[in-house]
Formats: structure tokens, sequence, C-alpha cells
């Protein structure tokens, strides 16, 4: 009960204490690796055109209550040290560009030089200035090339050009081949990172943003794992369906029972998605979960009226009082069974708290109670309905001999 408090506090305080970071606490959660529950990838040509939009982005999520903190893969903040060479210079002292590039990535980067032993991995050796020799500019500077005339002589870097200190992108991030400016935004815990980002791409779209000709947006994070999930659950539903609505044509050998049973089905997610409207949770992924699993559970106690009508002669020809009988037969396992199935997710909808599970709860005991009033109404009206309707066969004509 205090974890989300103290995530609270624990945000506030990274924030004050360590402004120059970006600190996230965040709940211990399930669920597949992410880089950040928000992502937006940005598509195009031009870096500074993605840096751009990239800013714009991140001062849309700053302006959402929700969201923690920013970050984007093209990040201009890195320094970059640009040595303006001298040609001339160079010439004289019979050096190239390449030959000073080369000389430099050497002292500084260093180069590999051998190996050693370590127990039984073999370690590369790098050879290169100490950390004092190259930690600052004014190091750098003092750095010497070597000439490669016949004396060998000491050529101090400042003789041959400037040193300048100038703002780059650190890296240029790649997504299949294109290249891409990466968005990246830290929720807090108890917000739903996809209305977030549904929340935010409305207010782009309402300020009048638009994307340049050769730019596009993706939707990465929670948004594509949702969109992921949903296109899977797409691919199956159908063979799912298929499979039982076959199975209940040859249970009941009529297509229209299997009909009717697959009419309290379709009503039962309706009545699910009814209270989880009642308790103001919004449709997620783990609402269709609970409306995909609900069906299955909905069909028992339907086609268990549906079966003792049936198996009962006097019922099944139609007449109202034994279908009453066969009914009011039925409804203390029917009760006792939808009390004890919904109960079970009382915990999670009283005492879990927060907008991941309890939605799974409520359309699941919803469709349940739903369910229970469909087959002790829906179910043996329909029956009566179509026996009455049902035109009976003749009887046949006595034969005299």
């Amino acid at each position: 009960a205090q974890v989300e408090g103290l995530i609270r506090r624990i945000q506030a305080l990274a924030a004050r204490d360590f402004p120059g970071l970006e600190v996230t606490a965040t709940e211990f959660a399930q669920g597949p690796p992410q880089d950040a529950p928000i992502v937006f990838r940005l598509f195009g040509p031009d870096n500074q055109r993605l840096q751009e939009l990239g800013d714009t982005l991140r001062l849309a999520l700053s302006k959402q209550p929700e969201v923690v903190n920013s970050r984007m893969s093209m990040s201009r903040d890195e320094a970059k040290l640009w040595i303006r060479a001298d040609e001339d210079e160079l010439q004289l002292a019979g050096l190239t560009l390449r030959d000073a590039a080369n000389q430099l990535q050497s002292n500084l980067e260093g180069q590999t030089g051998g190996s050693v032993l370590e127990d039984l991995e073999e370690l590369p050796v790098r050879i290169r200035y100490t950390n004092q020799q190259r930690g600052s500019i004014r190091d750098i500077n003092s750095v010497n090339l070597v000439s490669p005339n016949a004396r060998s002589e000491w050529i101090p870097l400042p003789a041959l050009g400037e040193l300048e200190s100038a703002p780059a992108i650190g890296e240029i991030s790649r997504y299949n081949g294109e290249r891409m400016n990466r968005v990246l935004a830290e929720t807090i815990n108890e917000a739903l990172p996809i209305d977030v980002t549904r929340r935010t791409l409305e207010e782009l779209d309402a300020s009048g943003f638009a994307l340049p000709d050769s730019y596009r947006l993706e939707l990465g994070g929670e948004a594509e794992q949702e969109g992921e999930a949903v296109g899977n659950l797409q691919l199956y539903l159908p063979v799912l369906v298929v499979v039982m609505v076959s199975a209940l044509i040859l249970a009941f050998r009529s297509v229209l029972w299997a009909g009717v049973l697959l009419a309290v089905a379709l009503l039962s997610v309706g009545n699910g998605l009814l209270a989880t409207w009642a308790w103001g949770f919004p449709i997620s992924f783990n609402t269709i979960l609970g409306s995909i699993g609900l069906i299955g559970v909905a069909l028992n106690d339907s086609i268990v009226v549906l079966a003792g009508i049936r198996a009962n002669p006097l019922a099944a020809s139609g007449n109202p009082e034994a279908i009453v009988d066969e009914v009011l037969d039925r409804t203390r396992h029917i009760v006792a069974t939808t009390l004890t199935t919904a109960g079970g997710f009382l915990p999670i909808l009283l005492f879990d708290g927060g907008d991941f599970w309890p939605p799974l709860a409520v359309v699941l005991a919803g469709g349940v109670f739903g369910a229970m009033l469909l087959a002790l109404f829906f179910v043996p009206t329909v029956f009566t309905l179509r026996r009455r309707h049902k035109t009976p066969s003749p009887l046949p004509q006595p034969v005299i001999h």
C-alpha cells in the first residue's frame, strides 16, 4: 500500500538532488523489456530536421502531467573537438591531413599493440596517451606530432592549426537501415502510456503539427506492443470462432442453437464492456484479452440450461411449466458457480488498485453475471418462442381394415 507514495517521494527527491541526471523511479513489473513506455520513431533524410522534429515531440510530451522526463537518441548536447588545420603548415612539416588525423587518432584513442592472457581469456592491449595528457582541451593542445622527414622532428599541434569545441550529433541511430531519431519518455507509475501517447498526438494535430515530405512517424513502446498483441489476437480469433461454432453445432446437432449460444457469448462480452464503462476504466489490451476469455466462460451456463431442457421430453416439446422446472432445477448451481467465479476477481478489483489488472477483473466479473442472466432468462425464452412458432407435424391417420 505504500509503494506508490514511496515512488513519488523517490522521484521528487531525485529531481531535486540530481538535476543533471535523468532518474526514473518505477514499480517492479512483468512483461517484455523495453527502453521506455512511450517511444516515437522519426524517420527522414536530414539530421538537423530530425532534431527539430524530435524537440517538438519532447516539448509536447513535457506538457503531459504523467511524463517524468524525455530524451532522444539524436542528442545535441555532446561537444566535439574540431581541429582547423593549416594545410600550408602541414605541407612544410611534411605531413598531410590524413597523416595528422592518424597520429591524433593513435595518440588519443590508441592502437592495439598486442594482448595478454588473463586465465582463459585473451585481452587486447591498447597503447595511447594517459588520461592526464588527453583529459582537457589544454592537454590535447600540447600534443606533439612527428614529422616524417629524416630528422623525425616533434611538431607541436598549435603550430599546425587551431582547436575549437562545437556541439555535434553524438549518435546517428538507424532502424531497419533508415536514419531515425527516437524520442523516449518515462511516465509515472500509475499512468497509462498508451493514453498519454494518444493524447500527445491529438494535441499535436490540434496545434497544426505536420511532418514534412519524406518524413514519417512510427509508434514504439507500449503502443507498439499493444498493436502487435491485438494483431496476433485478430489473426487467431477467426480460427477459434470457427472451431467453437463447429463444436456447438456437433454437440447440439443444430445450427440454430449454435447461433443462439454464439449470441449469448456476444451479449456477455457486451455486458463485460458495460461493466468496464460503469467502473470508469478505459478499454485496454487487458479488456480485449478478458473479453476473449469471457466467451468460453459465458457459454457454460447456457449450455447447461439448454441441455437440460432438451433432455426433458416434455420441456423439449415446448411445455412452459416443464421449461420453468428445468431452469429452476439448475438455477442454484448456476448462481453458485457465478458467485464463486465473479468472487474470485473481487480481491483484484478491490485491493489491487492501478489500471492494469482491474480492467481484466471487471470485464470478466461483469460478463459472468450477464451470462448468468442470459442463461436463466434469454435461452429459455428463445427456446419457448422457437417451439411455439414451430409448425407441429401432422398426426398419422388411423387405417381402417
